[in-house]
């Protein structure tokens, strides 16, 4: 049976990333960019240290300030035992548990007799280019992480691109099958 998470996305993703070693703000933000983490966890710039902060009065982190090299002053932050347990237990969830993707192409299919068969076509296109964008998007992190052996993050990048490809061959087909008339556009009662 399915369980809601406790912790939302953007903390389970701090806390995976601190887990790895103890780390600065900064560092955690450039892990999110250089990773690639934007384009399946919304999180913002800001957020990332509203977390942190967050994260450590809950007790999963906790921080010391260290001066570095450069006579900087850092606060770098650790998972305590109780995060690592958080941790697990919601990674768990997020691979046993498949959520329900919500969509606004299901939206648009749901209404698509207040369009015209032209209007229709010309929209479902439009979506078909945006996500050959994004295919190639995907290709290049895809051929990126084949390069470093990075298998981890090609994983991350994997799936969604399958899913994309998939996506795709669905809306070429149901193209098809409006410029052939096969699709009912009529509100059936």
């Amino acid at each position: 049976m399915a369980r809601k998470m406790s912790l939302s996305s953007t903390d389970i993703c701090i806390l995976g990333i601190v887990n790895e070693k103890p780390r600065y703000g900064y560092e955690i933000e450039k892990i999110i960019e250089h990773r690639g983490i934007r384009n399946w966890v919304d999180i913002e710039f800001s957020s990332v240290y509203n977390t942190l902060n967050r994260l450590e009065r809950k007790g999963l982190l906790t921080s010391e300030t260290m001066v570095d090299e450069n006579n900087r002053s850092r606060k770098i932050y650790r998972i305590t035992p109780e995060g690592l347990e958080k941790l697990k237990s919601e990674v768990i969830n997020c691979l046993q548990n498949p959520v329900k993707q919500k969509s606004t192409l299901d939206l648009g299919l749901a209404n698509l007799p207040v369009l015209s068969k032209s209007e229709i076509l010309a929209s479902l296109n439009m979506y078909l280019e945006e996500l050959s964008s994004k295919k190639q998007f995907f290709e290049e992190r895809i051929s990126f992480f084949i390069g470093l052996g990075n298998d981890l993050a090609l994983l991350l990048f994997e799936r969604p691109y399958r899913l994309l490809l998939a996506e795709m061959e669905w809306l070429l087909e149901l193209v098809k099958r409006i410029e052939l008339d096969k699709v009912r556009l009529e509100i059936l009662e």
